[in-house]
C-alpha cells in the first residue's frame, strides 16, 4: 500500500455566530426579516478577518456555554413526523375556532365598552400562552439534559413551540383588524409581538419546515443542553448558525434595572467584547424594548451579525442568535506538531465553536480524507482539503485519516475558556 504524505491543519475557530433569526452580512435587521432564512449566497467571498487582532485587546470570545456543567451533546438531524405535521394543522384549527369566538362575541357587543372588554380578555389569553411556550421550552431543554427526552423529541418539541408561537402571532393579526372596527376601543400587540419573536429564528425554522413537510430533512444540527441551558449549531452553506438560551437568566417579574438605552447597549457591549470589538459596522447596534422584562440588541459586523436578547432584572444574556460568514473566519493555524505521520496544525479557541479542517500533502494540493470529533460527528474534507465540523465544549480529539496512509494522525484540540 503505497503511503501519501499530508500535513493536516486544524483550527478551532476564533470568531463564532446562533441561532434564530439573526441576520446575514447585509445588514437587516432580523426583527423585519419575516422570520426568512439569512441568504447564504455569495458571489464574492467575504474578505477575512484577523481575528488574532481584533480579539488580543478585547479578551476571550463570549457567549452562552454550559459553563463546564456536565453537558449532554447530540447531532441530531430534521426528519418528518406525521403526527407533528397532524398535530400542527389540530392547532390550527382549533386557533381559527378560537378567534372566531372572540369575533362573534366582539361583534355581539352592544358597546365599545363590551368589546374592548372581550379585546382584553383575548390579549391576556394570548399573554399567557406566551408564558406557557417559555415553559415548555425550559422543560424541554430540562428533560434533554437529564436524558429524559431524545434528541429528535427535543428538535420536535422546538417546532412545535415555534410553531405555536407563529400561530399566536396570527391571532394578534385578528384582534388587531377587530380594534379597527370601532374607533372608541385600542389594543397594543407590539410588545406581545416582539416576545413572540424570540421563537423564530433560522435553525426553528427549519424545524418547522422538516416537521412540517415543507422544508428538507436530514439536515445535521448539533445539540447541548445542561439543566439550564441549550446550544443548537448548524453549519448551512457558507454560514454557522447558533442558537443560545439560557433559562437562569430569565426573570419576567423581576425589577428594572436599566436606566436608559445607552445602558441597554453597554451591557450588551460587555457581555461581548469581541463581537462590539468588530469595526467598521455596517451600521450602529440597536436596541429596543419588549414591555418591561427584556432588552433586545442587534448587532451586524464584518463578520455577520448577532441577535441578543437581556433580561432587565438580571442583566444576564438568556437568549442569543447568531450568523457567521465561514468565510471571514480565520483559517490558520498557529501550532504545527509533527511527532506522527501526519503533522497536525490547531489553534486554540473557546467552547462551541465551528471546526476548520484542512488537510493537504506536502505539495501543499488539498487531500480528500476523512475527519472525526470524538467518536461522533464525521465529514469529509472534499476536493478542496477543507471541511468544517461542530466542535462540543471542552477538550475536543480530532482523528484525521488519508487515502493510501498507513496511520489515523489523532490530536486533541484544547478551548480556552470564555
Amino acid at each position: 500500500m503505497t503511503r501519501i504524505p499530508a500535513t493536516v491543519v486544524v483550527a478551532l475557530l476564533l470568531l463564532v455566530s446562533p441561532v434564530v433569526a439573526a441576520t446575514p452580512a447585509g445588514g437587516v435587521d432580523p426583527a423585519s426579516a419575516d422570520g426568512a432564512t439569512p441568504s447564504i449566497e455569495h458571489e464574492v467571498a467575504a474578505p477575512a478577518v484577523d481575528a488574532t487582532s481584533l480579539t488580543e485587546s478585547a479578551g476571550p470570545i463570549s457567549w452562552i456555554t454550559h459553563d463546564g456543567q456536565s453537558s449532554r451533546g447530540v447531532a441530531g438531524e430534521t426528519a418528518r413526523s406525521i403526527g407533528s405535521t397532524l398535530g400542527m394543522a389540530d392547532r390550527d384549527l382549533r386557533a381559527e375556532l378560537t378567534e372566531a369566538r372572540y369575533e362573534n362575541r366582539f361583534e355581539a357587543g352592544d358597546t365599545s365598552a363590551e368589546r374592548q372588554a372581550v379585546l382584553d380578555e383575548a390579549l391576556a389569553d394570548m399573554e399567557r400562552r406566551h408564558d406557557r411556550l417559555v415553559e415548555r421550552e425550559r422543560e424541554a431543554i430540562a428533560e434533554h439534559a437529564a436524558g429524559e427526552r431524545s434528541t429528535e423529541a427535543f428538535l420536535r418539541e422546538l417546532a412545535k413551540i415555534s410553531a405555536d408561537a407563529s400561530a399566536v402571532e396570527r391571532r394578534l393579526d385578528h384582534l388587531d383588524r377587530l380594534a379597527d372596527r370601532d374607533a372608541d376601543v385600542e389594543i397594543s400587540t407590539r410588545n406581545l409581538r416582539y416576545a413572540m419573536s424570540r421563537f423564530d429564528t433560522p435553525i426553528r425554522n427549519d424545524l418547522v419546515a422538516a416537521t412540517t413537510a415543507g422544508g428538507p430533512v436530514g439536515e445535521r444540527i448539533y445539540v447541548e443542553t445542561s439543566e439550564n441551558t441549550a446550544v443548537l449549531s448548524k453549519i448551512e452553506g457558507d454560514q454557522y448558525l447558533r442558537e443560545g438560551i439560557q433559562t437562569d437568566q430569565y426573570d419576567p417579574d423581576g425589577t428594572e434595572q436599566f436606566q436608559s438605552r445607552e445602558e441597554v447597549l453597554e451591557t450588551a457591549g460587555s457581555h461581548y467584547p469581541w463581537l462590539y470589538s468588530l469595526a467598521p459596522n455596517e451600521r450602529e447596534p440597536s436596541s429596543r424594548t419588549y414591555g418591561t422584562t427584556t432588552r433586545e440588541t442587534v448587532n451586524n459586523h464584518p463578520a455577520g451579525s448577532s441577535r441578543i436578547f437581556l433580561d432587565s432584572s438580571t442583566k444576564g444574556v438568556f437568549l442569543e442568535y447568531h450568523t457567521l460568514d465561514l468565510a471571514a473566519l480565520d483559517q490558520t493555524a498557529t501550532v504545527r506538531p509533527s511527532d506522527s505521520e501526519f503533522t497536525v496544525g490547531a489553534n486554540r479557541v473557546p467552547n462551541g465553536g465551528p471546526l476548520w479542517v484542512n488537510v493537504t500533502d506536502d505539495g501543499g494540493d488539498p487531500i480528500d480524507a476523512t475527519v472525526t470529533i470524538g467518536d461522533g460527528h464525521t465529514a469529509r474534507t472534499g476536493d478542496d482539503g477543507v471541511a468544517w465540523l461542530f466542535a462540543p465544549e471542552g477538550d475536543v480529539t480530532v482523528t484525521v485519516s488519508a487515502p493510501g496512509a498507513a496511520e489515523n494522525a489523532t490530536v486533541t484540540v484544547r478551548a480556552l475558556s470564555g
